[in-house]
């Protein structure tokens, strides 16, 4: 790092250009620095929100209503799995059922496992009914009720 300062404080006594260039690289840096956190701070608000709902969840079956690739992301792999949207009917034990939409990576083998009349286990947070994570699937529909 000292030797970063140096060189700094050695290009300023010799160029003129050295403080605008210094001041473009850091305008860059701080540029790039709040795009990524723009971009990824809805996925780690997710990553939070599952976090919670899996730690202290109520726990309950539901009822694979819709699935589908992400739109835009159907191309993409994070961490070798797909991006997938569900619609899920949640069917508490102690409570009326209700309807959710949630986005889940699924490993790219298990996509079947998510089709429509699919049931799954999942945990949410009954004060934020759309704060939930999907951690186990029960069972799959044959391809002929389909």
């Amino acid at each position: 790092m000292t030797n970063l300062l140096d060189f700094i404080i050695a290009m300023t006594k010799h160029s003129i250009w050295a403080y605008p260039i210094i001041a473009i690289i850091i305008v860059l840096l701080l540029y790039y620095l709040f795009t990524f956190i723009k971009s990824n701070k809805l996925e780690l608000n997710r990553a939070r929100g599952e976090k919670q709902a899996m730690n202290h969840g109520v726990e309950a079956w539901a009822k694979v209503v819709r699935s589908s690739l992400t739109a835009g992301k159907s191309n993409l792999l994070f961490d070798g799995k797909r991006s997938l949207d569900l619609e899920l009917e949640i069917l508490p034990q102690n409570a009326s059922p209700f309807t959710v939409t949630t986005t889940i990576l699924a490993d790219p083998l298990t996509l079947d496992d998510y089709r429509s009349g699919s049931e799954v286990t999942v945990k949410y947070i009954p004060e934020n009914k759309n704060n939930i994570v999907v951690y186990k699937t029960l069972r799959t529909p044959t391809k002929n009720a389909i």
